[in-house]
């Protein structure tokens, strides 16, 4: 069970599972009074009201529920999600015209057919016929493009009205991969091996009203051929001889020792331990002990501290490093100053 002073919206997510709904209610109480209606979270109106409907009250949910949907900037999943449960408490209150035309709002976020389940039990409510479902609406394609300068390389996703709940996103070295969620359950994503190597620290994400742009900051100034790193053919690659040892041979007592025309035997796997050990023990100085020591936390982080060093250190410059999301995750990092 979580400790009782934590409500963050993991700790709820948990109690939701656990199905433990008054905790729920008093855990979204906690934090929206610490943090403030104006400034909490959405997704703390919604576990409240999730609690509040399986615990009979849905007149306390639907307060809950208009004040989440009054808010423009919500995501997608969240309003639909939203919508749903409003659904159901309006059924529950009886009051079934209202809960059909809230079922089909929902139907129209994404096209779930056991949403005309419900539409169907108001109409035997109202001594109406069935419904049918109508077919799923074509699916909208998306694209993306590309452009480099020598510094950086920048990728523009042409998805509009997008919120930073919709979006998921995770740098590392020589990879990118970004996630979109889009109404009727759908999903745009990017995951690719880059073409070179990008100081993933110094890359920024910015979400504008008709798109979402990526800027990946080069390691180093050369150009890329194309965005995405080019596999390696089969059909292409270098043919390699192979070599079989007869049971008599001398190579077969030690698979790490290969055939040569030199006349001295070189164990490469012991020179190449010895590199590793050498540069294990190398210590940077400087900017590159600071991009190192970042990597090191980066890489050993969780998906919501990597979110969270990411949005810190490219909002305040630099000067603020943190891997607490619960914080840093309600406003924008402001510029700290050295002491």
């Amino acid at each position: 069970m979580a400790d009782n002073s934590d409500y963050s919206i993991d700790t709820i997510k948990k109690l939701t599972e656990e199905k433990d709904w008054e905790k729920v209610v008093d855990k979204c109480n906690e934090a929206i009074l610490a943090i403030g209606e104006e400034k909490t979270d959405p997704k703390y109106l919604f576990y409240r009201a999730k609690g509040s409907y399986e615990t009979e009250d849905q007149t306390e949910s639907l307060t809950d529920i208009k004040a989440i949907l009054a808010n423009p900037n919500i995501s997608v999943s969240l309003r639909f999600d939203s919508l749903v449960l409003k659904a159901n408490c309006l059924f529950s209150l009886e009051e079934y015209e209202s809960c059909k035309k809230t079922a089909r709002d929902a139907f129209a976020q994404r096209s779930d057919s056991t949403l005309y389940q419900l539409i169907n039990k108001c109409n035997a409510q109202l001594g109406l016929s069935e419904e049918t479902a109508p077919a799923a609406p074509r699916k909208k394609s998306y694209r993306h493009e590309w452009y480099q300068t020598s510094s950086e390389v920048v990728v523009s996703i042409l998805i509009k009205k997008v919120t930073h709940d919709d979006l998921t996103y995770q740098f590392k070295e020589t990879h990118l991969f970004v996630e979109v969620k889009l109404p009727e359950d759908q999903s745009f994503i990017l995951n690719m091996e880059l073409f070179d190597r990008i100081l993933f620290y110094e890359s920024i994400v910015t979400i504008l009203t008709s798109k979402i742009e990526i800027r990946l900051k080069k390691a180093t100034p050369v150009s890329w051929g194309k965005l995405e790193k080019p596999e390696t053919s089969v059909g292409s690659a270098r043919k390699i001889q192979t070599f079989t040892p007869s049971e008599s041979s001398a190579l077969s007592q030690d698979p790490q020792k290969f055939p040569s025309s030199s006349k001295t035997y070189t164990d490469w796997d012991k020179l190449a331990a010895e590199a590793t050990k050498e540069e294990a023990e190398e210590k940077p100085e400087g900017d590159e002990a600071l991009n190192k020591f970042f990597q090191q936390i980066y890489g050993k982080g969780s998906d919501e501290q990597q979110r969270a060093m990411m949005k810190s250190f490219q909002e305040s410059g630099g000067t603020v490093l943190s891997t607490n999301w619960d914080e840093v995750g309600k406003e924008k990092v402001e510029v700290k100053p050295p002491d």
